[in-house]
């Protein structure tokens, strides 16, 4: 069953922390949203754990400067899909993605960029 919720009063707080931070450019802040071993796919690229998705995180704030506002979100069997507009540094910009979250014991375990 699926259900929509109101992205601010509703997300889980580790979500929200992830928004704010990725927003603010505090890149461990972000880094530590997520679990040990947490799994990111974006733009077509895997990034497994703290190393590798702190590198994410730096790398796209540098390169794209992201802003992102949540539109709204959709829980459906355990992933929270957050619908958002992301506007920055890059070509097409601004444009509206999907944000589909599941977590482990309070942390991100996994996020699809699409």
């Amino acid at each position: 069953m699926s259900d929509q919720c109101d992205p601010v009063s509703e997300l889980p707080a580790v979500i929200l922390d992830y928004f704010a931070a990725a927003n603010d450019g505090r890149i461990e802040d972000v880094t530590l949203c997520f679990a040990e071993n947490a799994h990111v796919h974006d733009e077509n690229n895997d990034h497994i754990g703290h190393p590798a998705i702190r590198k994410w995180v730096a790398d796209t704030t540098r390169d794209f400067q992201p802003k992102t506002t949540l539109l709204r979100a959709i829980e459906n069997n355990g992933t929270l899909v957050a619908t958002t507009t992301v506007a920055g540094n890059f070509p097409g910009s601004p444009v509206d993605l999907n944000f589909s979250f599941t977590l482990t014991a309070g942390k991100i375990a996994t996020l699809s960029i699409q």
